[in-house]
C-alpha cells in the first residue's frame, strides 16, 4: 500500500511540474509585454493593483494546475481521512 501511494504522489507532483512549466512561459511573455505596453503609454499602475493581478494569476494558474491531479488522485479523501484519524 505504501509503495502506492508514493507512486501516486510522485505521479502528482510530475503532474504539476509539467503543467506549469508549460504555462509559466507563455505567462512570463504576457507580463513582460503589458508591463512594456502600459510603461510606453505613460500609465502609472498602483502597487495595490499590480499586486491584486499578480495574486489573482497566481491563484488561478495554481487552482488550474494543482486541483485536478490532486482530486484525481483522491488526495482530499485521503487529507480528511487522515485529519478525522488525528483529532
Amino acid at each position: 500500500m505504501l509503495a502506492c501511494a508514493n507512486s501516486l504522489r510522485l505521479f502528482i507532483i510530475r503532474a504539476v511540474q509539467i503543467r506549469l512549466c508549460m504555462s509559466q512561459g507563455p505567462l512570463i511573455l504576457v507580463e513582460m509585454a503589458t508591463q512594456r505596453l502600459v510603461r510606453n503609454r505613460g500609465w502609472h499602475v498602483p502597487q495595490a493593483a499590480r499586486i491584486a493581478v499578480t495574486l489573482t494569476v497566481l491563484m488561478t494558474a495554481g487552482h488550474w494546475h494543482f486541483f485536478p491531479p490532486a482530486m484525481h488522485g483522491g488526495l482530499a479523501d485521503r487529507v480528511c481521512d487522515s485529519i478525522k484519524v488525528r483529532i
